[in-house]
C-alpha cells in the first residue's frame, strides 16, 4: 500500500477571483496567481503579495483570513490495486 497527500487547491484567487489554474507553482513550491501575483504556499497562506504599498501594507493583508486561498488536503492511497481519493476541507483560514 502506498499513499501520498498533496493539496489541493479551488481554481479561485481570494483577491480576485481569478482562476488559479493559470497561474503556475514556483520554484519554492508556492502557487502564484498569474491576475497579480500573489503567492500562496501549500496550506493556502499567502506569502507574498507584490502590489502592497508598504511592508505594514503587505503584513497587514496577509494576515488577514480573506486572503487565504481554499486549499483541500486530497491523499490518494492504493491498496490492493483500489485507488481512494479522499478530500477534507481545510485551508489555511480555519486553523
Amino acid at each position: 500500500m502506498w499513499t501520498s497527500v498533496r493539496p489541493w487547491f479551488e481554481d479561485k484567487c481570494p483577491h480576485r477571483a481569478a482562476p488559479l489554474s493559470e497561474g503556475r507553482i514556483e520554484d519554492d513550491g508556492t502557487l502564484l496567481c498569474a491576475y497579480h501575483a500573489w503567492r500562496f504556499d501549500g496550506s493556502g497562506k499567502c506569502t507574498s503579495m507584490p502590489q502592497a504599498s508598504s511592508r505594514a501594507e503587505e503584513e497587514r493583508v496577509k494576515s488577514n483570513p480573506r486572503s487565504c486561498a481554499s486549499v483541500r488536503p486530497t491523499m490518494e492511497a492504493q491498496a490492493g490495486g483500489n485507488r481512494e481519493y479522499v478530500r477534507d476541507q481545510q485551508n489555511c483560514a480555519e486553523g
